[in-house]
Order: structure tokens, then sequence, then C-alpha cells
């Protein structure tokens, strides 16, 4: 187990983590003699710099105020203030998954851009199976817009591409 002292040193820098477990020390008398004051004082400041962060938009401190109020820690127990602070977390959870999804959705879209503009060189350059997965990606939106007219054009290029790779190997 880590030192009280360097525990305490920790939590002085303001690292949350750090004040529970040190509160935890004094609670139980590990590490240091049984001090339930000291114990409540460190839950107490803890609260405080969660609270701060919680207010300032830090998602897990907002669920770790909940949960102080909850069981008062470091705060006076509060049922009703922990079911707003768990609303808050659910709120700023919920967008911030929206707002992850929408960066993955821009970055899919950009690496189907890179892929397509990929095959579009392949298949200008002659390739008859890059033809074909754009025929494809055109046809059912694999990877870009729906484009029945674009299927077909590189579903007809890839026609000829067969064609003439069957006729110059027949001959």
């Amino acid at each position: 187990m880590t030192d009280i002292a360097e525990l305490e040193k920790k939590a002085w820098t303001g690292d949350y983590n750090a004040m529970e477990e040190v509160a935890r020390a004094y609670r139980f008398g590990k590490g240091v003699e049984e001090d339930r004051a000291k114990a409540q004082e460190w839950h107490e400041k803890r609260f405080l710099i969660l609270e701060y962060l919680a207010e300032n938009g830090d998602i897990d401190a907002m669920d770790r105020v909940a949960h102080a109020y909850r069981f008062g820690k470091g705060v006076e127990e509060s049922e009703e203030k922990a079911r707003e602070w768990i609303a808050k977390f659910r709120s700023a959870s919920e967008a911030q998954m929206a707002e992850i999804a929408r960066e993955e959705a821009v970055k899919e879209k950009k690496e189907a851009e890179k892929r397509i503009s990929l095959l579009k060189k392949r298949a200008e350059a002659g390739d008859a199976e890059a033809m074909l997965d754009l025929a494809v990606g055109y046809r059912h939106g694999r990877g870009i817009e729906i484009d029945l007219e674009k299927s077909r054009h590189w579903l007809k290029e890839w026609d000829r591409a067969v064609k003439k790779k069957k006729k110059g190997a027949r001959g």
C-alpha cells in the first residue's frame, strides 16, 4: 500500500482519487490512526473539487457528485440533489456519445471518400475489379451515395473491360 504521506501529497495537488484514499485511510485506520473527523475533512475537500469540476462540465465528476449526495460523502446526504446530478450526468453522457457518434461518422465518411477516390483512379486506369466495386457501391450506397446512372456506367465499363480481357486471352 502507498504510504499515507505520499497519498496526502498527491491529494493536496487536487487528485480526488488520492483524496478518497486518504479519507478511507483515516476512516478505517489503515496506515494511520483512525480519525473520522480527518476522514470527513478529506471527503469535504474532495467533494468541493468534484463539484467544481462537475459544474464545469466534467462528466465523471457529475457521476461522483451524484454518488456523494446519495451517500453523504463530503456533503449532507440528499436524494433530491443526487437525482439532479444523475440527470445532468445522463444528459451530458448522451450529448458526449452523440458527439462521438458524429465524429465517427465524419471519420468514416472521409475514409469512404478516400476509398472511392482510389477505386475511381483504379477504374479509370482500366481495373475491372475496381469498376465492378464502383458499380456495386453506387447501386447499393456502400461508402457512396446511391446513383443508379453511375452504377450502370461502371457496370458497362466493367463489361467492356472483361470482354476486352477475354478477347485478348483468346487472340
